[in-house]
């Protein structure tokens, strides 16, 4: 009984092409363009990655600003190809990372060296553009710049008339360096409130000035799957239909092909 079900299923499943080729040959196809796009993000595929192409403008240059990008080109976690860029406008650079040009850009207000050192005032934040389109750069790039702040510790003024009025976030903040310091191994270093990675301020701006660029980039690409899997849906209930002959009776009625279609797409 069951091999006459199958053999029947097999025969009309034949002389259909179009669901022939849907049950068989579609999910191969949709399977093998997904392995060739995610396929090269493999770490063991042998292609090394590219190094992120990030534009600094050093509107301080002042010694700690020259420590610090220095240190940001030191460090290996990421691979960072950096371009130094003279006398141009956080607008002038926004446009050409806008442009693709750069992935990011790094800008270095005046006076961050000379109020760095000083742990009872806040230095301005470090200006961080970024792509919208590319999400990720930027939270590399950013955990760089903190790792490379590291190197500006002796820079910092410990006399006793800066130390008196502390506010108790930076308080927090000095002691997670003293701990740095004092035991650079993790697994021996008392627990704090605070860590290193808040030593310096960084205020990211979109170069593209949307402010939910990220929501966008995945809102868009979760619309069109939902339109793939809904024009899917409709496609396989005409099929049902028409196998069932309620999609004669449609056509024949006062029902054109185009509103047909189009109530399928919005009903499934």
């Amino acid at each position: 009984m069951i091999g006459t079900l199958l053999h029947v299923q097999w025969l009309q499943m034949s002389r259909d092409r179009v669901a022939l080729a849907s049950i068989f040959l579609l999910p191969i196809l949709f399977f093998s363009v997904t392995a060739l796009i995610f396929g090269n993000m493999d770490e063991d595929s042998g292609k090394p990655l590219a190094p992120i192409k990030i534009a600094v403008t050093d509107g301080d240059n002042s010694e700690v600003s020259r420590s610090l990008l220095s240190g940001l080109a030191a460090v290996d976690a990421v691979k960072l190809d950096i371009e130094v860029v003279t006398k141009q406008t956080v607008s002038s650079i926004s446009k050409r990372v806008r442009a693709g040009e750069f992935s990011l850009a790094v800008v270095v207000p005046k006076g961050f060296g000379e109020a760095f050192p000083r742990l009872d005032l806040s230095p301005p934040a470090i200006e961080l553009i970024f792509d919208g389109a590319s999400p990720i750069d930027r939270h590399l790039v950013s955990g760089a710049l903190q790792a490379a702040a590291l190197t500006l510790i002796p820079y910092l003024n410990l006399s006793p008339e800066h130390l008196e009025n502390l506010s108790p976030e930076r308080r927090k903040l000095l002691a997670a360096i003293v701990s740095q310091l004092r035991w650079p191994s993790a697994a021996s270093a008392p627990t704090v409130d605070s860590s290193p990675a808040d030593l310096i301020a960084i205020r990211t701006s979109d170069a593209r000035g949307t402010r939910n660029g990220a929501s966008s980039y995945y809102a868009a690409g979760t619309g069109v799957m939902f339109l793939l899997f809904s024009m899917a849906r409709a496609g396989g209930s005409l099929v049902e239909e028409r196998e069932e002959g309620t999609l004669d009776r449609i056509l024949n009625a006062n029902t054109s092909s185009d509103s047909l279609l189009l109530a399928k797409w919005l009903f499934y």
